[in-house]
């Protein structure tokens, strides 16, 4: 990135408000990266074998980037609020994915 456009990743994402939770590869780079149909169905079955998505936990959030919060703050006021309780939110949706994994498994 940075021999290329003269910047950071970093400053790249912020620059053009590219989403933080994406990589910046190329379509022809995943397209060459070797992970064909085959190879994710293959993937999906051993992680239903090893009841990998009940297992999984959680992963830490990174912080938002610098011109998200300004957005929120400018959107939503100085003041705003969460939705309640967070680890409610956090087992609702591990129950969810479980179910969906479920699902996926009987088909």
């Amino acid at each position: 990135m940075a021999a290329k456009h003269e910047m950071s990743v970093d400053e790249y994402r912020t620059r053009f408000g590219l989403p933080w939770s994406r990589g910046l590869t190329s379509a022809a780079s995943v397209a060459s990266s070797g992970w064909t149909h085959e190879r994710k169905a293959k993937a999906r079955k051993l992680a239903r074998i090893n009841r990998f998505f009940e297992q999984a936990h959680l992963a830490p959030r990174r912080a938002p980037a610098p011109f998200l919060k300004a957005e929120a703050v400018k959107n939503l006021g100085e003041h705003a609020v969460g939705f309640g309780n967070t680890l409610a939110l956090i087992n609702l949706a591990r129950e969810a994915r479980i179910a969906l994994h479920e699902v996926d498994h009987y088909r």
